[in-house]
């Protein structure tokens, strides 16, 4: 078995992957859900207030005002 990396656009599979050169061969799609941070992550646009907080969180865990919390005790 080899996975081939590939992509559904406008009801077209496109290849990122060549294919083996000779024979058949058998092969399942599986689609998978799309990515819900993809958007979030790729959008350029200016955040002052999100920028803003980020910064104030940074000073204060460089300023060892934070501690850690323990993934297990998280709510």
């Amino acid at each position: 078995m080899q996975a081939i990396k590939a992509v559904v656009q406008d009801g077209s599979v496109v290849l990122d992957d060549p294919l083996p050169p000779k024979g058949r061969y058998e092969a399942v799609l599986v689609l998978l859900d799309p990515d819900p941070w993809e958007p979030i992550l790729k959008d350029t646009r200016a955040r002052p207030d999100l920028a803003k907080a980020s910064q104030a969180a940074l000073e204060e865990h460089l300023a060892g005002k934070t501690t850690a919390i323990h993934p297990d005790a998280m709510p």
